[in-house]
């Protein structure tokens, strides 16, 4: 149960380092911010996992304006 929390500390620490360095964040998978973008593509699909979304480009691209 320690080591657990532990565990769970550092990735807690290490997820605000990160926000704390990030500038800016698109949210693929979205669609109301893929808009906001001018997210294109040809041959792409969406999922989600793990509480998130992504876009997979298999045969084609994908753009931002």
């Amino acid at each position: 149960m320690a080591a657990q929390k532990i565990i769970y500390q550092e990735q807690l620490k290490k997820q605000e380092e990160l926000d704390v360095r990030t500038l800016y964040i698109l949210r693929t998978g979205e669609m109301q911010p893929e808009r906001d973008h001018s997210l294109t593509g040809e041959n792409t699909f969406t999922g989600s996992y793990n509480n998130g979304n992504w876009r997979d480009a298999k045969t084609g691209a994908i753009s931002v304006l």
